[in-house]
């Protein structure tokens, strides 16, 4: 009677794993669809960003020509409809400043930029790092500094420069070559912020 019945309850037992095991494989694929989905809707995401900045970066480069402008600094600064930043060397739109800027103030097409703030950044020795065991320089220490140019794009015309300052390098490392400071991203965007608009 113990062998029939402890033969019974092995069934039982195996036949209520088989629901289990087929419940754990669809979960499993299930998610797996959701994380291929998503990564792949990540990454089109991301090619169509790119792809918008470059449109957008074509759109800064007469800008970023000093001869293309008047440099006319009359009253205070001023933000003209919407705000696009980019770097004043290569026209290059920053995904830090583009993704951080509020969306009521951010141009996500050419057509919507009356704004563009270009950023130079300039490195600035601040002192060098010396090795206490040999005497020898291991390095410098770079303090970030931006220069900002803001321009009313429908004027074509510079309407405020301005300096902002990054975080001093550390006083001491414990690694040979430079260091740089916290540059003035999250300043910059502040500036940006409070700026009068138009």
């Amino acid at each position: 009677m113990c062998r029939r019945h402890c033969i019974e309850a092995r069934r039982h037992r195996s036949g209520s794993a088989k629901p289990f095991i087929i419940t754990a494989i669809i979960i499993f694929v299930l998610l797996a669809v959701l994380v291929v989905k998503v990564v792949v809707g990540t990454a089109m995401a991301f090619a169509a960003q790119d792809s918008a900045f470059q449109a957008l970066a074509s759109f800064v480069q007469p800008f970023i020509v000093p001869e293309n402008l008047t440099d006319d600094l009359i009253g205070d600064p001023y933000i003209n409809g919407r705000v696009l930043i980019a770097d004043g060397e290569t026209g290059e739109v920053s995904h830090f400043f583009y993704n951080n800027l509020p969306e009521d103030i951010r141009s996500t097409t050419s057509i919507e930029i009356g704004t563009i703030v270009l950023f130079r950044r300039i490195d600035v020795e601040a002192g060098q790092y010396e090795d206490e065991q040999t005497g020898q320089i291991s390095g410098s220490g770079y303090q970030v500094l931006y220069d900002i140019e803001v321009i009313d794009v429908a004027e074509k015309r510079i309407v405020s420069h301005h300096l902002l300052q990054g975080e001093m390098p550390s006083a001491s490392t414990q690694w040979e070559g430079d260091v740089y400071g916290r540059a003035p991203d999250w300043e910059l965007l502040d500036y940006v912020k409070a700026m009068p608009r138009r």
